[in-house]
């Protein structure tokens, strides 16, 4: 279950502090449940996305959902990371540079919606 209902939800740091506290134990579990099945989907050991570093951080989520059966609820289809990452690339005169663009950080569709 997803606290904002049906639809594509932004969330980031600004935007979680703004939460009530039941709202914000509702998505903390919904984000606990997409970085353990993004992580096993993806063979990690452990998630790589919760609520206290989406908080601590400059990473936006993007979270859809759609209407589930019981009335009411919701389901979380899947979800999108992003966020800078600082990187090291080869320039063409063969130089080192760091750069921070902004990356996918993490990503999940539920098994249920993948083709």
């Amino acid at each position: 279950m997803c606290p904002q209902g049906e639809g594509i939800h932004t969330w980031d740091a600004a935007r979680l502090v703004q939460l009530q506290s039941v709202e914000f134990h509702k998505l903390r579990i919904v984000l606990e449940q997409f970085g353990q099945r993004s992580a096993a989907a993806q063979g990690l050991r452990a998630p790589i996305t919760d609520i206290w570093r989406l908080r601590s951080s400059e990473q936006r989520l993007y979270l859809q959902t759609v209407e589930a059966a019981a009335p009411g609820s919701t389901v979380l289809v899947g979800g999108l990371k992003v966020g800078k990452k600082k990187l090291f690339i080869h320039r063409a005169n063969g130089a080192i540079a760091e750069i921070e663009p902004l990356c996918v950080l993490d990503f999940y569709v539920h098994e249920q919606y993948q083709r």
